[in-house]
């Protein structure tokens, strides 16, 4: 069964069908304003006791509450970047935000899961830039591990955020930050192909015999096995 990514404009702290949401905290996970402000408060004055409990957060973790009296059971806190200049690790930080929060969803049994839009409140960071960190980290992580989650949202809160999400999501290209895999994956597909046409290439000039002539219709094969690797990659129909 396939992940379900989708996107919405509303209120994160009232998903009711998901299992845990995931709150954009600060380092002490004592609370604050925005979402983090938001989730304490409609999870009630026992998730700060037991957020009390766990000694901060660090940039870029992720650490696992209840979640009181939010509709979802559990509260994943992570700690995104502060936008400076762009000098300072944040890319890295952020993409870190969601990874460990998708693990420990995963280690936990976590199928559901709601995100908000990591960093880019009162952390100032791009929203475009933010946007495509997360769809991309997002993607590379579901697959390396199917069948670990049914459902990921973005929760959106405004019609800003909500637009940003809609364009970079329905985008038929690849981002810099999902570059290196794809370029793996067609070398990859390349690979694959040459060996199963017993096609050897190197530096050496080498007779031309008929174990190592591409015909016509193997270029029909490379063609659809790209066109699949493509479709994969949601840069063709």
């Amino acid at each position: 069964m396939s992940t379900k990514i989708e996107f919405i404009k509303g209120d994160i702290t009232k998903q009711t069908d998901v299992d845990a949401i995931v709150n954009a905290a600060n380092t002490s996970l004592l609370g604050g304003g925005g979402v983090d402000g938001a989730i304490h408060m409609a999870a009630g004055p026992l998730l700060l006791e037991e957020c009390k409990l766990l000694n901060g957060c660090a940039v870029g973790d992720a650490k696992l509450t209840e979640g009181y009296n939010l509709p979802c059971e559990y509260v994943i806190h992570t700690v995104g970047p502060r936008y400076h200049n762009g000098k300072y690790k944040e890319e890295e930080l952020l993409k870190r935000a969601y990874q460990n929060s998708l693990q420990v969803a995963m280690n936990n049994g976590i199928r559901k899961i709601a995100f908000p839009a990591i960093s880019t409140g009162i952390y100032r960071f791009p929203i475009i830039e933010a946007t495509k960190i997360a769809v991309s980290t997002v993607n590379a992580f579901i697959k390396d591990h199917e069948n670990s989650f049914d459902l990921i949202r973005f929760v959106l809160f405004d019609d800003n955020a909500y637009e940003v999400y809609r364009e970079i999501i329905s985008q038929k290209t690849i981002n810099k930050y999902e570059l290196p895999e794809f370029i793996g994956n067609v070398i990859d597909t390349f690979e694959d192909f040459l060996d199963e046409k017993n096609i050897q290439i190197d530096n050496e000039e080498r007779e031309e015999d008929n174990n190592c002539k591409i015909y016509g219709s193997d270029y029909g094969d490379l063609s659809n096995k790209l066109y699949e690797l493509f479709k994969q990659w949601n840069i063709c129909n």
